[in-house]
């Protein structure tokens, strides 16, 4: 590639990397899931992750997304996921791990892949305590999803996360994951 060639792009990407900062940084568009996604991109996810997380009503907006089990708020959250710290990023965590009862095939296919077993097919990760019949309500929904070739150890990893979940729930072992 030639040096000039190099140069011209340099220029458009550091000026979008800027601009994306700036948006983040004064709040000038709402937070959507398409910004964080062009943020990460441009400017790498802990810098977006440390300006989203220190104001709580967008990162409440970015949580709240993500547990709605839209594709484009999961996706977020992986994109997300390399950054995660501290009381925010356990936000994401209990976010993440109430996708799998929501939208079981974008847990699985989007967020199981960059979270794991443990977060997606385990729980909780909020407040509320794991109840045996949630327990094996989420074990049901685990073992129903289709275990393609290319997924089963990660099937096998969230079934067995989810076993332990509802032996522990059972046990009365489990008021918090």
């Amino acid at each position: 590639m030639k040096r000039s060639t190099l140069r011209s792009w340099r220029v458009p990407a550091l000026c979008g990397a800027i601009l994306v900062a700036a948006v983040l940084v004064y709040g000038w568009l709402p937070v959507s899931p398409r910004l964080i996604a062009v943020a990460v991109r441009a400017v790498g996810p802990r810098p977006v992750y440390r300006l989203l997380s220190d104001d709580d009503v967008r990162w409440e907006r970015i949580v709240a997304g993500v547990e709605t089990g839209d594709a484009a708020w999961l996706r977020a959250a992986v994109a997300l996921y390399p950054a995660l710290d501290t009381h925010p990023g356990e936000e994401m965590f209990a976010a993440v791990s109430t996708v799998l009862e929501i939208d079981p095939s974008g847990a699985f296919g989007t967020l199981l892949p960059r979270y794991g077993p443990e977060v997606v097919c385990g729980g909780p990760w909020g407040e509320d305590p794991m109840t045996p019949a949630k327990a094996r309500r989420r074990l049901a929904i685990v073992r129903a999803l289709p275990a393609e070739a290319e997924t089963a150890e990660a099937a096998s990893g969230c079934q067995r996360v989810a076993e332990a979940v509802v032996r522990a729930a059972e046990g009365g072992r489990l008021g918090g994951w």
